[in-house]
């Protein structure tokens, strides 16, 4: 009979000597410890509408609804593991405590682990292109253009430091990193592109690869470093020709400026060399090309020295700048 019914119910026919429920229902899941029901079970509460499975054991149960499972196992494999498909206006929403601690052992999520637990990617080698993206989101926008300033953030996150000092916090939003110790090609911690179509397009505000707004507030504020960017290079194998920061007009492309500097407030120095107490300077303030070429002009040579000058513009006119060929010329 039991064999009969599990086929017309298209079910397999349970262990006959494993005790417990597999499947069981009532006005409320059954209290935590207790007794009868097997690893798996699933349990219908017929007053809220909740299907629960036990994650304990057959002595001492633990129902945990389907939708706050303390674990689901994705370890079959295949091509996706969970599809979002419905109109929802959250994916996924996770609004858990989390507590810090010393090990960093909380995530809301987390693709490999940190130090040694990060997740291996192997490349076979000699199959052609092996490109990796562990996070894809990717939007193509269309519609109609909205009646209003309408922002569009691919990604929005922000910390809130507002109720208690804690003078040992470090706050970033992001800290990124890649550690190198075999040859490869390129290495960037991210790199941003804009890309215009060939079409006729109208930005009629700003663009910019990466807009920076660094705001002290209205308050009071101390701070003993306190820089717009901030870049660091170190290590004694840094290249000997290596550039802090690299700025390339590429054939066909013309810009006004390479850099600009403007200051609606007050900016006291535009560009200074060393620190405070004039060290740390540069060996070289400038580096030119050869004198007659590049931006030196050898047929302005007001010394006669064969050296020439350097242009520059003052008030949209060129004007040049002399230099010695040594320091006692």
């Amino acid at each position: 009979m039991q064999r009969r019914i599990c086929s017309l119910i298209k079910m397999k026919p349970p262990i006959a000597n494993d005790r417990g429920l597999l499947f069981a229902s009532g006005a409320s899941k059954p209290t935590d410890g207790t007794d009868g029901y097997q690893a798996g079970c699933i349990f219908q509460d017929t007053t809220n509408g909740i299907a629960y499975v036990n994650e304990g054991s057959i002595t001492s149960c633990d129902f945990n609804a389907l939708g706050d499972l303390t674990s689901v196992d994705y370890s079959e494999g295949g091509t996706t593991a969970i599809t979002i498909s419905g109109a929802y206006t959250t994916g996924i929403d996770f609004t858990g405590t989390m507590t810090p601690n010393t090990s960093r052992t909380n995530h809301a999520l987390m693709v490999g682990g940190r130090s040694t637990a990060e997740l291996a990617v192997a490349f076979a080698g000699s199959v052609g292109a092996e490109n990796f993206e562990p996070i894809q989101l990717n939007f193509n926008l269309t519609g109609t253009n909205p009646a209003s300033t309408s922002t569009i953030n691919i990604i929005q996150q922000a910390i809130y430091h507002d109720t208690d000092d804690m003078a040992n916090l470090r706050l970033k939003c992001a800290d990124w990193w890649v550690t190198v110790n075999k040859d490869c090609k390129d290495v960037y911690c991210i790199q941003n592109e804009i890309n215009f179509g060939a079409g006729t397009n109208t930005a009629s505000g700003e663009v910019s690869v990466l807009g920076l707004v660094l705001d002290g507030g209205a308050g009071t504020l101390t701070c003993p470093y306190y820089h717009g960017i901030n870049m660091t290079m170190r290590g004694a194998s840094t290249p000997a020709n290596a550039t802090g920061v690299f700025i390339r007009v590429e054939s066909g492309a013309t810009i006004a400026n390479g850099i600009e500097l403007r200051a609606e407030g007050t900016m006291t120095t535009g560009i200074r060399y060393g620190n405070i107490s004039g060290g740390e300077c540069p060996s070289t303030v400038f580096s030119v090309p050869a004198a007659g070429t590049g931006v030196t002009i050898a047929s302005v040579d007001a010394a006669a020295d064969g050296e020439g000058s350097i242009a520059i513009q003052v008030g949209n006119v060129t004007k040049y700048l002399q230099y010695w060929p040594s320091a006692t010329a």
